[in-house]
């Protein structure tokens, strides 16, 4: 799972950004230490807010658009008023707001100001916090040696075992 999340940021596929935030989300609530407040704060918002504006980019329904952001703030209000960040949560409402009602505003946004905040600076600094997150994930999990996995194969009808020899290699 954690690999295919992976993909996502090195591929930049935005359109599942929201998916992988929401990944993030569900493993560091189960283990908050994994991350310090402030990268969790900028991965998940970093996430979050690049997929809203790729929304605005390609041209979705406002209503889609606005369900989101309502999202985005009702489920991370906490995270942003603890990280002193407020100021930027407004911001980007505001912005948001005007890329949906000035279609000239948004050409400028899209034209000027994005490649130079959102470009790839941005994905390079997102991509830098996930692989944070990953090999602090991949040190709280345990590795199964070969024999590990031959002995739950066993309890998976479905699955053969591994041979002896491949074991004895070991």
């Amino acid at each position: 799972m954690a690999a295919s999340m992976w993909q996502v940021l090195r591929k930049q596929d935005i359109m599942n950004y929201w998916q992988v935030s929401d990944f993030v989300s569900l493993v560091v609530d189960m283990v908050p230490e994994l991350l310090m407040f402030k990268h969790r704060t900028q991965l998940n918002l970093g996430l979050r807010v690049r997929y809203i504006i790729e929304l605005c980019r390609i041209e979705q329904p406002s209503e889609m658009i606005l369900s989101y952001l309502d999202k985005m703030t009702s489920t991370h209000t906490t995270l942003v008023k603890e990280s002193d960040d407020e100021l930027v949560k407004l911001n980007f409402l505001e912005l948001i707001q005007i890329l949906l009602k000035d279609p000239e505003e948004k050409n400028d946004f899209f034209m000027e100001i994005f490649p130079a905040k959102y470009g790839p600076q941005y994905d390079s600094d997102l991509q830098m916090l996930f692989a944070e997150f990953l090999c602090r994930l991949s040190q709280l999990l345990p590795v199964p040696d070969l024999e590990q996995v031959r002995d739950d194969s066993k309890d998976r009808s479905h699955l053969q075992t591994v041979p002896e020899s491949v074991l004895s290699r070991t």
